[in-house]
């Protein structure tokens, strides 16, 4: 009985990806520099496999989203402004 239970268990497991995760081969890849001077703030990225934009976390909800772009062995850059405050944090989103 005890080793039905256990087997049961694993079978549970394995059938709801609990057990084990896989990185999917489409997967996002993204190398960024990110940085922030007074009321700016921007990143450089490469990497492959998607796009990537720049999000400033702003000050009384005016938060910069910039145009996405593609991710590529070349480097790309990007700026925004949170005029007239300091951004309180510089992040990259990513999406396939």
């Amino acid at each position: 009985m005890r080793r039905l239970l256990g087997g049961l268990f694993v079978s549970v497991l394995v059938s709801s990806g609990l057990m084990f995760s896989v990185t999917p081969a489409w997967a996002v890849t993204a190398n960024c520099d990110k940085w922030k001077i007074s009321e700016q703030g921007g990143a450089t990225c490469t990497g492959s496999g998607g796009q990537w934009r720049l999000h400033l976390d702003c000050p009384w909800g005016s938060d910069y989203r910039s145009d996405w772009m593609t991710l590529s062995s070349t480097p790309t850059s990007v700026r925004g402004t949170c005029d007239p405050f300091k951004p309180r944090s510089v992040n990259i989103e990513t999406r396939s």
